[in-house]
C-alpha cells in the first residue's frame, strides 16, 4: 500500500465517521430545536405519551396521516392553551396548510374514533 492508498482509506474513515454523526444528530432528541410552547414541562409529558401510542418518533415528527396529525396537533395545544398553533407545528413539522388538514379531517368518520383516542392518551 502507497502513501496515496492511507490517505484515501484515512479520508474515507473521517468521512464516514462524519457521516455517522450526522444520523446519530437527527435521531437525538436534544437535537431537536422545539418551540417554546411545545417544550414545557407538560409538553414533554404529551410528547412522551404520544411516542408512546406511535403517533410520533423520537424528533417529534407525525408518524400518522395528515389529517391525524392536524388533529393531534390541535388537541395538544388546546391541552397546552397555545393560541397560534397551526404557525407553531407548521414550522416544527416543516408543513403547510395543517388547517387545511385539520377542517378535512372533521368531514371524515375517523375524527371522532381519533379524538376519543387523544382524549384517552393525554389524559
Amino acid at each position: 500500500m502507497n502513501n496515496n492508498d492511507e490517505e484515501l482509506i484515512s479520508l474515507l474513515r473521517r468521512l464516514h465517521e462524519k457521516l455517522h454523526h450526522v444520523e446519530d444528530d437527527k435521531k437525538d432528541p436534544s437535537m431537536i430545536n422545539l418551540p417554546v410552547q411545545l417544550s414545557t414541562d407538560k409538553a414533554m409529558a404529551l410528547w412522551k405519551k404520544a411516542q408512546d401510542a406511535g403517533y410520533v418518533d423520537a424528533n417529534f415528527q407525525p408518524l400518522i396521516s395528515r389529517t391525524q396529525s392536524a388533529v393531534f396537533a390541535s388537541e395538544m395545544a388546546e391541552k397546552l392553551k397555545i393560541r397560534n398553533k397551526w404557525k407553531i407545528f407548521e414550522g416544527l413539522w416543516n408543513r403547510k396548510n395543517i388547517r387545511s388538514d385539520y377542517y378535512k379531517a372533521l368531514s371524515q368518520q375517523q375524527y371522532y374514533d381519533f379524538i376519543d383516542e387523544l382524549k384517552i392518551i393525554f389524559s
